[in-house]
């Protein structure tokens, strides 16, 4: 099974969030915005540890227990019969509810049933009597929805007849949430579900040294345990060996060998007798446990570029590659391990007791060529970028693609990736349906802000898309549009991590705002502006759908191209004035508009700012900036931000300047300014 939604309410900065999940999930937003309390939930949930402390609630309001619900689906058909009282729907929900209002640690799990509601009040009531009671009392109530409720003599079969009574009645029945006993289990790392979904959290800061020393408790000790140890220890000549040594040692302290206990208690009854006559003191030697031969430890090394040393004296990028490797190979042992001796439990015949099946670990395992067999692993990471240099990231990002879409040799095809990012290379357009968006909101009656989470889809934006070429429902498809966002420029990708995105067509157009702001003083990264190129206008409206989909405020800057009597691209023009904000009334085939949302120019930005200066003035003015910079064509001055900078001073020495341009910057500052946080 996998995971399709976690529910997290008064945890942190998270006071009622949903988040969806995929076979990949970006979790993208600022520092603070609460993407890593989103994995800190989710590892709370699948955590042995009960404690929370004050600052763990939204608020630090006790009053309010914080629940974080995961809902699974997929299932297998084992686990459909494991889970059969439990799936509604085709979907599980559980979830995990730590409250500190009764002054004691709590961190129950609780799932949901199709059940009665009106039920809820005698299950919850644990005395028999008070439950018979109740029982009784619904009863002999008028409502004739209960006369088939038969008596019972004792309180403990109450449960057995509201069981029959729910399945006779089904329509009467809804999802509710029971008693807080999940099919028995109490702890979820050792509890039924962990069979079917484990979750491996590597968090920003994690000592790889730590991990890599063969000692209780790391990360490496445990992998050895389930994987190299078990097999040893599953050995014949190994087993003999133990076998033999633990007979030598239980004769050797076998109490006819050991005397010197009874002269101990001999020596004891003296000195106690000269404080109370007629005692005694009596000691015996309880049986001897069989002797546990300990493994000798590993030693752990990482050797790069032909050199061998202690991972602590690696970089830190391998550092974080090796973390991640070795948990992603732990989750999958322990797994295995688990399956390994639920089979052998199975298959035990009435002489295998003392001496399980060996070999099952490896049969299990199979050959390293194998699809590993793991239940629903989640593999979450904060932040994989780190210490990660611009081509290993999209190595990285490739290689997490890869594990989440199963096509990577020896993976499991059930494996989740989750991550929390700041940096583009992981993210891309043609996959922004895997983007979760998080931003901080102000909260009404309070003075902290909670995280709020946007995403779209592929239906939003085809919807989105045919609204704005005129075109009728179901022109675009799901699968033609992803299609088409290959084609789409990777450096879009960074507008998922802008307050405001500016899209134009090429980079003469982003080289002159650019320019234009510098002149002016206006830092458009300390603003979070982000002015991308898509290449050309008709590629604009599809990035366009996409960010405005996810909430995140757009302008747009393309060129009418009219040339004499015909333009190109009339069409297109039309949707793009639809798509940033024009009503049908105001469109143009070919015009100058400079509005809120956008700003088209009737033949391009070149020909605009020649009008503006003076044909003379800007040659001029370019020709001392391509000896400046030692250019060799016009066309490469404008494309350059410095060189435009240049250009825009030599001429507003002259006292020359550009409206338009300016008025394009005015509107983008204009628009960042009352673009409001991502609607809830």
């Amino acid at each position: 099974m996998i995971l399709k939604s976690a529910h997290i309410e008064n945890f942190r900065s998270l006071k009622d969030v949903t988040v969806s999940f995929g076979r990949q999930t970006a979790i993208l937003g600022g520092n603070g915005a609460g993407k890593s309390t989103i994995l800190k939930a989710i590892e709370k949930f699948y955590g042995s540890s009960t404690n929370v402390g004050v600052d763990d609630f939204f608020g630090k309001d006790i009053d309010n227990p914080i629940r974080i619900g995961l809902t699974f689906t997929a299932f297998s058909e084992a686990e459909r019969e494991s889970f059969a009282s439990r799936i509604v729907g085709d979907e599980m929900s559980v979830v995990r509810v730590f409250d500190l209002r009764s002054g004691k640690q709590s961190g129950k799990y609780y799932g949901f049933v199709k059940g009665h509601t009106a039920y809820e009040g005698i299950r919850s009531t644990e005395a028999l009597t008070p439950k018979k009671n109740a029982y009784n009392e619904l009863r002999k109530s008028n409502n004739a929805l209960y006369v088939d409720l038969p008596d019972v003599a004792k309180g403990g079969e109450i449960e057995a007849q509201l069981a029959g009574w729910e399945s006779k009645h089904a329509y009467q029945c809804a999802v509710i949430q029971d008693d807080g006993q999940f099919l028995g289990f109490t702890n979820v790392a050792r509890g039924s579900l962990s069979k079917s979904t484990s979750f491996v959290f590597i968090p920003a800061v994690r000592d790889a040294s730590a991990d890599a020393v063969d000692k209780s408790g790391t990360a490496i000790a445990r992998l050895m345990e389930l994987v190299v140890k078990s097999a040893v220890q599953r050995r014949k000549d190994f087993q003999a060996w133990q076998e033999k040594t633990s007979s030598e040692y239980k004769a050797l302290v076998s109490p006819e060998n050991l005397a010197e206990l009874g002269n101990l208690a001999d020596d004891l009854t003296k000195s106690l007798r000269t404080l109370y006559e007629d005692t005694a003191v009596s000691l015996e030697w309880q049986p001897a446990a069989g002797f546990e031969i300990p493994l000798p430890g590993a030693r752990v090394s990482l050797e790069d570029g032909g050199f061998q040393c202690s991972v602590e004296r690696q970089g830190n990028g391998l550092q974080r590659a090796f973390i991640l490797t070795l948990l992603q190979h732990l989750a999958r042992a322990t797994v295995l391990s688990a399956q390994a001796s639920e089979k052998e439990t199975s298959s035990l015949g009435p002489s295998d007791e003392q001496n399980p099946l060996p070999g099952v670990i490896d049969e299990i395992l199979g050959e390293p060529e194998a699809e590993p067999l793991i239940p629903g692993l989640i593999l979450a990471i904060e932040e994989p970028e780190l210490y990660q240099h611009p081509t290993k990231q999209r190595h990285f990002a490739r290689v997490l693609t890869r594990l989440s879409d199963g096509s990577l040799p020896g993976v499991a095809t059930n494996l989740q990736v989750v991550f929390a990012s700041h940096s583009p290379y992981f993210v891309s357009t043609d996959r922004f349906d895997q983007v979760r968006l998080a931003r901080r909101h102000p909260v009404s009656d309070a003075p902290h802000k909670e995280c709020k989470l946007k995403e779209s889809s592929l239906g939003a934006v085809c919807q989105s898309l045919e609204s704005a070429h005129a075109k009728p429902p179901g022109t675009y498809t799901e699968t033609g549009l992803r299609s088409r966002l290959h084609i789409v420029t990777p450096e879009l990708a960074e507008g998922f991590f802008a307050d405001l995105v500016v899209l134009v067509e090429g980079e003469s157009d982003r080289a002159a705002i650019k320019a234009v702001a510098s002149l002016k003083n206006v830092d458009l990264e300390a603003l979070g502006i982000a002015i991308l190129p898509a290449s050309s206008k008709n590629n604009i409206d599809r990035p366009g759908a996409i960010f405005k989909s996810l909430g995140i405020p757009v302008y747009a800057v393309w060129d009418c191209d009219k040339k004499g009597e015909t333009i190109d691209g009339e069409e297109t023009n039309r949707a793009l004035q639809r798509l940033f904000g024009s009503s049908e009334a105001t469109l143009v085939a070919a015009d100058t508009r400079i509005e809120d949302g956008f700003a088209c120019l009737e033949r391009n930005l070149e020909k605009m700012i020649e009008e503006e200066f003076g044909t003379a003035a800007l040659l001029a003015a370019i020709d001392s900036c391509k000896e400046r910079f030692s250019i060799q064509k016009n066309d490469e001055a404008v494309k350059s931000p410095a060189a435009m900078e240049f250009t825009l001073t030599k001429l507003a020495e002259q006292g020359l300047r550009s409206p338009s341009l300016e008025l394009i910057l005015e509107k983008i500052c204009a628009l960042k300014s009352k673009s409001l946080p991502l609607p809830a």
